[in-house]
């Protein structure tokens, strides 16, 4: 789910900067979607896999196979109907991609920072704080 939700950040300002539209239900659309699909692999792997051995097996996997294909489809489409699931930016330009960038690693650096700090013992990060305040 990190992964999922990570790229559709990193991605989201150039999507927005080159569709002028901002998808807010695409990030709950996805959170529905996205554990279902490797489900949907192992079961087409698994499906296939018996189908060699035999086609019966085989059906039982695809009925299942065939009902979460309908979750999926169902899931995506009651989303993209919504109202509410998007956002028409019209004025975007590269500076603003630029920026959220900007932003986003220096979180990065930020948190990275904090947490390693949070993992120093008490007197490495006595240390560390003297040395910082004496520059």
């Amino acid at each position: 789910m990190s992964v999922t939700l990570s790229a559709q950040l990193a991605t989201l300002p150039i999507l927005v900067y080159h569709f002028n539209y901002l998808s807010i239900i695409s990030i709950i659309a996805n959170l529905l979607i996205i554990p279902v699909i490797g489900i949907l692999i192992s079961l087409t792997i698994g499906s296939i896999i018996l189908g060699l051995i035999s086609t019966n097996l085989a059906t039982v996997f695809n009925l299942a196979i065939n009902l979460l294909l309908k979750y999926v489809y169902k899931t995506a489409e009651i989303c993209s109907v919504n109202v509410f699931s998007g956002i028409t930016i019209e004025f975007v330009e590269i500076y603003h991609v630029i920026i959220y960038y900007v932003i986003i690693v220096i979180s990065y650096l930020i948190v990275r920072r904090l947490k390693t700090t949070e993992e120093l013992p008490l007197e490495d990060r006595e240390q560390s704080s003297k040395c910082c305040k004496s520059l």
